[in-house]
Parts: C-alpha cells; structure tokens; sequence
C-alpha cells in the first residue's frame, strides 16, 4: 500500500518511491505490473501530479521501472536478480564467516586558451573560504591543537571518519562505521591502497570501455591485466564479462566515465552476484554522484552488498576542490586487517587541519547547503552548454550523459578528423578533448567522440565557446 505523511521532513515524492521500491523488493509488485496511472494516484493521495512524476522518475532512473508508450510505468524484473543473488549470498555469507574468522586529468596549458571545456577542474568561486578562515581559526585556537603534535591514525582522523560515516548513511545508504574508513590523498592514492590490499589471486581487472584512465593507469602501474568490458557504443558489459577471466570489476555505477550512464538496479544484482559465484570483487568509484540534476543521488553499490564484496571509493575533489587531495575508501570487514599490517601505510597523509574542518563543516550542515548550491549553479550550465549545443549544432551532434557530473560526450553525426578539429578550435581558442584517452584500444576508439567539461568554464564562456566550436567544425567540414 502507498501512503504519505506530510508530517515528516523526508519529501512526498521520496516517501511514494520508497513504499514503491519496497514492495517491488518484497515481491509484493512483480515483473510487467503496471504502476497506478500518476493522475490516479495523485488524486488517491491528495499530492500533486509533479509529486507522482518526481517518485516515478527516480524509480526509472534506478532501473525499477521502465516507460511504455501509452501504458505508463511497468515494473522490471528486479525481483528475480534479487532472489537469485541473496541465494547464492546465503551460502558465501557462510563460508566467508569460516575463512574470515581464521586468520589527472591532463593539464592545460591556459596562456592561450580563453574557453577551456577541460574535465576535472572546477571552479574557486564556489569554495566557502570565509567558512574556511572561520573554521581554521577555531580549530588552532582550541584544545585540539594538542594533535598537532603527534602523527594522525593511519585509517585518518576518528572524529572525520566518525562524521563521514553518518553522512554516508544519509546520503548513499552506506551502512558503515570508522573502522571501515579510510582518508586518502587522492584518488591515485586510494587506488594504490586497493591494489595493495585485493589477494594476489585477484590480479586480473575487468574496466568499463570505455573507462576512467587514471584508474586504468595505476591497474597497470601495479602490474593487474585488465579486460575491457565494452559499454560503448553497443552496451556489451554482461555478455564480455560472462566471457572474460577476472576476478575484480572496476565500476563507475552512478555516472559512467566518461558515457554518463546509470547502471539500471538489474545490472546492479548482476554484478553482485557474479563476485558472489566467483569469489570477486567490485571497486565502486563513487566519483561525482552527489551531483545529479533530474532525479535524487542514486543508492550506491555497497549499499546494496551483503557479502562483503564492493570496495567503496569517494571523493571531495568534485563538490569541495581537487586541491584538498581528500578521497576515501569504505572496506568490507575483511580488509581492514589486511591494511592494518601494510608497513607502507604508517600514517595518514591527509592533512590533520583540512579533516577537522571536513568533519566541523559536515557536521554543522554547512556541506549540506553547500552541495545544495553548487548543485543549482552547475545544473544552470549543464543546462546552457545543452541548449547552446541544440541551438548552434542540431541534429548534428548527440549528446551523452547531461544528468549528472560536471562533464558531457557529444557524438558528431557526420564524419570529421576529430585531432583536426580539436587543433582548430584550439588556435580559436578554445579548448575540447577526444574521449580516446578512455579507450584502452584507442584503434577501435571511435573517432567522432568529444568530451566537454563544464566545471571551470562560466556561463559567458560556455556560451561563446560553443560558437567557437561551430566555427572550428565548419572549418574542419570545408
């Protein structure tokens, strides 16, 4: 049964998608049911019919539901992963209880560039330095400048991690505590600690293709062989994957880097299952998804893991600044040992300061708000890069992935010499990137992919940059 209380502090349309959710979980809503048409349900619930919309959305962007035309909302078959995953679960649930008891982004040179569409930057404007100032000072002026003194934990300071995981739960249905937390400087150096950690029987990766280079980059760095598992342009995930000899799965299930897909909740218990059967495990890179601008932060992977089997890595470096070098890794139980007795992890890198301002400025709220307003401000360019693209280009060009981040692939419909294009329009300049570096077959890369990033350029430049581009695509077309 659906019900709302407008009582509670969690939004009607979130209290519609989790009775929703729920009862297709329990079985209560099978595989091709329709859901009750969103007039009829509003009138039902006394809510409006944008209310009915919003839950159904989010429902569908996690792969619950799926559209018909003409027939509304019908549910997919979640019931049936689900089921299928939590029974092969039971067992590796008992026999994991027995062994675990026994023992970046390229750099652009800016001196000529005045449109830069470069991934990864973001821009300073939005950093809350007056919270900074007034959080560091009170911080050096009370009695925790005693730590100051001493060398951090090595897992990172008790009282961040302590918040972090409270967040966590709140945010991304991460259900942890301290002792699976740790602070890392960056991602590299998160990625460095799971290559450390993973048992050397699991040495050969399964990436997205295609895929976050830096990842790739520190796979190699660490000597793991690595299978594409193609997502793009044919999604031939499962089928290379059913076919492929890993036992590790890198994932970027919230927001695809770089094609910005989600991964559908189906695919989800696929994966899980899979690491369940053959004794792997799934690294979730968790790198942007705290900004989404059509539906909610999508659950994150770990959240739906009951055997121990996701690797969790996040991040500040995308809603704070890549310069705080802040990432943190969630480990099942069954690693934090392991860490523990690595030598080369003596202590945390992290700067004490920096995660007791983290820890105070999450804890006041101020994180809250502040994602709330980066949010809007980065929804508001991914909205202008989108209709400047749709105005300046047409039907010639396909965009991917707007949803979220703070990147867009534009596909060009007609055949260009897209390293030539990419020189013209930098001595326009104006600065845009071929997604080849992805690929780890840059001979199958496809040729006509661009990545885009808006997270440094304002609307101004957005706005004159895509005029430039046009220039540079005709150009390239003569």
């Amino acid at each position: 049964m659906i019900y709302v209380n407008s009582t509670l502090r969690e939004p009607l349309y979130m209290q519609i998608y989790q009775c929703i959710k729920e009862e297709i979980l329990d079985g209560e809503r099978n595989a091709k049911d329709k859901l009750p048409p969103i007039r009829e349900l509003a009138s039902s619930l006394n809510v409006s019919k944008n209310t009915v919309e919003a839950a159904y959305h989010q429902l569908f962007v996690e792969g619950y539901v799926k559209g018909k035309r003409g027939s509304g909302f019908v549910v997919e078959d979640v019931q049936n992963f689900l089921l299928s995953y939590r029974k092969i679960n039971e067992v590796e649930i008992r026999n994991s209880k027995k062994r675990y008891g026994e023992f970046l982004e390229g750099e652009t040179s800016s001196e000529a560039i005045q449109y830069d569409f470069q991934y990864g930057n973001i821009s300073s404007e939005f950093f809350p330095c007056d919270y900074w100032r007034k959080a560091t000072e009170y911080i050096l002026s009370s009695f925790e400048t005693s730590a100051l003194s001493t060398y951090i934990d090595k897992m990172g300071d008790l009282k961040f991690r302590e918040v972090l995981s409270r967040y966590l739960y709140e945010a991304r249905g991460i259900s942890c505590h301290a002792g699976q937390i740790i602070i890392s400087s960056g991602f590299q150096h998160a990625m460095n600690i799971i290559c450390d950690i993973l048992p050397e029987t699991h040495r050969r990766v399964g990436m997205e293709e295609p895929g976050f280079y830096s990842a790739r980059d520190m796979f190699f760095y660490k000597h793991f062989e690595i299978e594409p598992l193609r997502v793009f342009p044919d999604d031939r995930y499962i089928f290379d994957l059913e076919n492929a000899d890993v036992s590790c799965l890198y994932v970027t299930p919230s927001h695809q880097f770089p094609m910005g897909r989600v991964m559908p909740i189906e695919i989800r218990y696929k994966l899980l299952k899979w690491a369940v059967e053959n004794d792997g495990y799934l690294i979730e890179d968790d790198y942007d998804s705290t900004l989404r601008y059509n539906s909610r932060p999508i659950p994150a992977l770990f959240s739906l893991d009951e055997s121990e089997r996701v690797l969790y890595v996040g991040t500040f470096s995308k809603s704070l600044s890549p310069a705080l070098r802040v990432n943190y890794l969630v480990l099942p139980e069954s690693f934090v040992r392991k860490y523990q007795e690595l030598p080369q992890y003596s202590h945390s890198t992290v700067s004490w300061l920096d995660q007791k301002i983290l820890a105070k400025f999450i804890e006041d709220g101020r994180y809250h708000k502040h994602l709330r307003k980066i949010s809007t401000q980065y929804s508001m360019r991914n909205l202008q890069l989108r209709q400047m693209i749709d105005k300046t280009f047409g039907n010639s060009v396909k965009i991917h992935g707007f949803d979220a981040g703070l990147h867009i692939v534009l596909e060009v419909n007609s055949e260009i010499d897209v390293d030539k294009f990419v020189a013209l329009a930098r001595k326009k300049k104006a600065a845009v990137y071929t997604v080849e570096r992805c690929f780890l077959d840059k001979e199958k890369a496809p040729k006509n992919l661009l990545l885009l990033g808006f997270g440094r350029i304002d609307e101004k430049g957005i706005k004159r940059g895509v005029e430039v581009l046009k220039l540079a695509m005709e150009q390239c077309l003569e």
